[in-house]
């Protein structure tokens, strides 16, 4: 081999180094640079990352902060609500509406109290517009938190734990609070008694006994007072008859059967209750303004004595057989036609007759002719369990 190509060769391993080096420069040079731009890519998903996380508050943050308070609910009850409220966002418009929004966001900004009257205002606008219900907008508008979140729990749950338990959507200033009542029950030798946490008590013979419930009483009483009790609507007051009302009074049906009565509000027109109870069968200018609020009479309740309870085993409404309504209607000097019409009214009533169809007339009878179907009461009726919360 000459010293020449001794030379080439040499010159050729200096320049393969070389290149070697050249790309072992520049893949170092591309990671750092890779590396620096993964760098960047990182800091930059973070802060989108940030800014999606305070995008988000800030939207959410326009309405009411949202507690639930579990203190008298049913745990599994309170689980299906807690599981109900997942996912309900002010912003679906499948779930609220325009005007509810700004209501919530109004709440959220000013507090319940502003909110509630520039409700009203708008409402009213609207009832001296022609809109016979604009009174009660203002009402039917704050239950649609409530009524959305019971439509996201099914027919099947709601019908096992209600009328027993009862949800409530009350709203605290700025924010939102969900609270529970349910009935406390006790087992004796003839079934399952249910009754209040508020244990309100009766006296028959001189004797007091705390008031109960069969659940054949309670299934009675809704189907006869209530059937829409699992709507958000009417769930409260079907609730409230057996777990927030503390005034019984005893009575003797026929056959001297012991019994309770007992009263329900007939609240403010243009409420159906109102339109038929007070104007229709008590008359609006019979009203004493002095006299109390206006109670209708829901019906009787047959009880038996159980333990320390007066348990009630039924639910007869106005007029049904051994009612004084019955023994009033058997005693009338009526014709036989008026007297057979009014029975048979009478035996076929429930709420679906009296309020929805409006067949009243015998339910006014009644009143008008010794048995008072509509009272005014200033004493203290029903209690409201929402006066103790906790929140969680």
């Amino acid at each position: 081999m000459t010293h020449l190509t001794c030379k080439v060769q040499l010159k050729i391993i200096m320049t393969g180094e070389a290149c070697e080096r050249r790309k072992y420069l520049m893949s170092r040079d591309q990671k750092k640079h890779e590396k620096q731009k993964k760098r960047e890519r990182k800091v930059f998903e973070q802060k989108q990352h940030i800014f999606r996380i305070e995008k988000e508050r800030l939207r959410r943050d326009q309405y009411p902060q949202i507690a639930v308070d579990p203190v008298n609910g049913d745990p599994e009850f309170v689980r299906l609500v807690r599981a109900s409220l997942v996912g309900m966002d002010f912003d679906d418009r499948s779930l609220f509406q325009d005007g509810e929004r700004k209501f919530y966001s109004l709440v959220r900004q000013y507090g319940f109290k502003h909110a509630y009257q520039r409700l009203q205002e708008v409402m009213q606008a609207r009832f001296e517009q022609g809109d016979k219900f604009g009174r009660i907008g203002a009402i039917q508008l704050l239950k649609g938190f409530g009524t959305t979140l019971l439509s996201r729990i099914s027919e099947v749950e709601r019908r096992r734990y209600m009328p027993f338990n009862d949800v409530h959507v009350h709203i605290d200033q700025c924010d939102i609070i969900i609270m529970f009542s349910s009935l406390l029950s006790a087992r004796g030798k003839d079934g399952t008694t249910f009754y209040s946490r508020q244990k309100p008590t009766i006296e028959f013979e001189g004797k007091q006994w705390n008031v109960g419930f069969s659940r054949h009483a309670i299934e009675r009483l809704c189907q006869r007072v209530n059937p829409r009790y699992i709507e958000y609507g009417f769930s409260g007051d079907a609730h409230a008859l057996v777990g927030n009302c503390i005034y019984f009074e005893p009575v003797l049906l026929h056959g001297n059967q012991p019994a309770f009565t007992f009263w329900d509000r007939c609240f403010t027109p243009p409420f159906s209750i109102y339109e038929t109870y007070v104007k229709k069968i008590l008359g609006e200018e019979n009203v004493d303004l002095a006299g109390g609020e206006c109670y209708y009479r829901v019906g009787y309740c047959p009880v038996a004595f159980e333990g320390d309870f007066a348990k009630a085993t039924t639910l007869l409404y106005p007029g049904y057989s051994a009612t004084p309504e019955y023994g009033l209607l058997q005693k009338t000097p009526l014709d036989r036609q008026a007297k057979l019409g009014l029975s048979r009214q009478a035996v076929s009533n429930d709420v679906v007759e009296v309020l929805w169809k409006h067949n009243a007339e015998a339910i006014k009878w009644f009143h008008d002719n010794g048995v008072p179907q509509v009272v005014q009461m200033n004493r203290e009726v029903f209690v409201n369990y929402t006066d103790k919360r906790q929140r969680t």
